[in-house]
């Protein structure tokens, strides 16, 4: 991948971090069909990363862990969860704090990758040199980050629906 790529897909991903720290903070309108949408898009992710695992029994274990995290963020999240009804809809509220520690699990995992595969790139002398490198970089907390994020957002996602259709 071109280092422009590379560079374009970090400034992508801060972006989408900005813009999920920005909708965290105050109250959301709550529609089914976004919630169901985003509900989507964190599974076809999550079964995604579960596939590529299947490879390397370690990461499954990173996996589970990530899974058993995005799942006690949630219920921490879920006991401060706050609607209000307004003249044009429900409107639904997060915990902050929660949200921003999830985001912040995952940034800093992507963070650290994206550091270290510039590094192992920059370093290799040869083809097999930057191979031996790449290989060294597989461990099985870049899964368990991303699964934090993908089990947090489709359970927490999940129990907005559920609460919001009471309300």
């Amino acid at each position: 991948m071109p280092v422009y790529l590379q560079y374009l897909y970090f400034v992508l991903v801060i972006f989408l971090l900005y813009r999920r720290i920005k909708d965290g903070i105050g109250f959301q309108k709550y529609s089914s069909t976004k919630l169901w949408a985003k509900i989507t898009l964190f599974s076809v992710a999550c079964i995604l990363t579960i596939a590529i695992s299947f490879t390397k029994p370690l990461s499954l274990v990173g996996d589970l862990a990530g899974i058993i995290v995005g799942f006690g963020m949630m219920y921490f999240a879920t006991m401060n969860i706050r609607f209000q009804r307004r003249k044009n809809g429900l409107y639904y509220r997060t915990n902050i704090l929660v949200e921003v520690t999830v985001l912040l699990i995952f940034f800093a995992r992507f963070l650290f990758r994206f550091h270290a595969l510039y590094q192992a790139i920059g370093d290799a002398q040869s083809i097999e040199n930057m191979e031996n490198k790449l290989l060294s970089l597989n461990d099985p907390y870049t899964g368990g980050a991303v699964l934090v994020l993908c089990s947090y957002y489709i359970s927490y996602f999940w129990v907005v629906l559920k609460k919001g259709k009471r309300n």
